[in-house]
């Protein structure tokens, strides 16, 4: 069995991403783990594929209500493993679909804003190792309505269609965008999440059926891992998807399961403390909802802003990139990190982390305490600062998120070169 998490938000926008070394991955746990749902995980296909898919539309995020639920508040949902395999012939019978999962498509989230959808959409799901399963049932008050005729690969978006998006990287960057027609004509294409541009000359290996019905019409389609690409590792797969209905009649109807926050308008988060806080909030982790609490976890996030990393930064210039070794410089900067070193140690003497519990603040200063020796600075003398370093150093998501970006392979010397560089211009 999969566990797949429900959560929109495909750009919100995409400038928040540049994150601290480590945050990144630890905040990706942060959205796994949100319903506090313990995730399954099956290793039948050799990549290990999908632990957790979050769900995504555009322009969304995790506040927008409908009715009276909210994304983050939508349960996960176990996608089934059912060991079979199933003809692909249009026919959605109960034997072959009784223990897939069902999904309703409800909400028209374009051009309505998140209003009822006026025609009822089924879709179900299941995987067996090595293939996605997806059937749709599209009932309709008038089928005679129905905007469909059979054509080639690619050209017949603009009829009744029912598909799906995968985001199988999860970084609301680029998406697979896999659509059928009552007929079963597919639509396949690579939507850039970015720019809102498509490239259709993509053309996967998966099957499809569509079958016009007195009620409506149904779909059946097959996508086998293969054809998708994903990266290929052992670890559990965190992806993105969403179903989707497009209804077009006086007006194109897009129908989902999710809402779109028309309320959350685009707009970018700049300095780490203000992306940390934008994203403790967002997840609704790592920052008290208590006041004093979330004070004093903003104290010490401000501490670490205003004090530890322009402080060891100086000393950074000073002891390793600046061209001549002015010790008076070298030394005030030093002791001014010592100094500061000292006030975090004698914090830690009475609390396991700076605060009650682990928050943005220990993230934010770890990140610069951690790189100690860089600044020419030592933790003797300090033993509650070590223990906290070391500490939170053996956290999963902090050995993961360190390597965010990937180590850059260069010796010493040249480093320090090109940060002398930069002093110069």
């Amino acid at each position: 069995m999969l566990i797949y998490c429900l959560f929109t938000g495909t750009n919100d926008c995409f400038n928040v991403f540049f994150l601290t070394q480590f945050i990144h991955k630890d905040l990706i746990k942060i959205i796994k783990c949100i319903i506090g749902v313990v995730m399954l995980l099956r290793s039948s296909y050799k990549a290990l594929v999908a632990g957790v898919v979050l769900l995504f539309s555009q322009n969304s995020f995790a506040e927008q209500k409908t009715n009276t639920q909210t994304i983050n508040e939508i349960d996960h949902l176990s996608i089934p493993y059912v060991n079979k395999n199933i003809d692909i012939d249009g026919d959605i019978n109960d034997d072959e679909w009784s223990q897939a999962l069902s999904i309703e498509l409800n909400i028209v989230n374009d051009p309505w804003n998140n209003k009822p959808s006026p025609v009822k959409t089924t879709a179900k799901i299941f995987e067996n190792g090595e293939t996605i399963y997806i059937s749709f049932i599209a009932q309709d008050p008038n089928p005679e309505e129905i905007l469909a005729y059979l054509g080639d690969r690619d050209t017949r978006l603009l009829d009744d269609v029912v598909g799906i998006k995968l985001d199988t990287y999860n970084n609301r960057r680029l998406s697979y965008e896999l659509f059928v027609n009552p007929y079963g004509s597919q639509i396949d294409r690579i939507k850039n999440e970015l720019t809102g541009s498509v490239n259709d000359a993509w053309d996967g290996m998966w099957q499809s059926y569509g079958k016009r019905t007195e009620h409506g019409y149904q779909v059946e389609m097959a996508v086998p891992y293969h054809t998708l690409n994903f990266a290929d590792t052992n670890e559990e797969k965190t992806w993105a998807i969403e179903f989707i209905r497009l209804y077009p009649r006086d007006s194109r109807l897009r129908i989902s399961h999710i809402p779109l926050d028309r309320d959350n308008d685009c707009f970018s988060v700049f300095e780490t403390g203000a992306i940390m806080i934008y994203l403790a909030e967002k997840s609704g982790r790592f920052l008290p909802q208590n006041d004093k609490e979330r004070s004093q976890v903003m104290q010490w996030l401000m501490f670490q802003m205003s004090g530890i990393g322009p402080m060891m930064g100086q000393a950074n210039v000073f002891y390793r990139y600046f061209p001549e070794k002015i010790q008076p410089v070298i030394d005030r900067y030093q002791n001014e990190v010592k100094r500061l070193f000292s006030v975090l140690d004698l914090q830690l003497k009475e609390t396991e982390y700076l605060t009650s519990e682990y928050s943005i603040a220990d993230m934010a200063n770890w990140c610069w305490v951690h790189t100690h020796e860089w600044s020419g600075v030592s933790l003797d003398g300090l033993p509650n600062l070590r223990r906290w370093v070391d500490q939170i150093a053996q956290r999963p998501a902090v050995q993961k998120g360190i390597l965010v970006p990937e180590p850059i392979n260069v010796d010493k010397d040249s480093f320090i070169k090109g940060a002398r560089s930069i002093l110069t211009k």
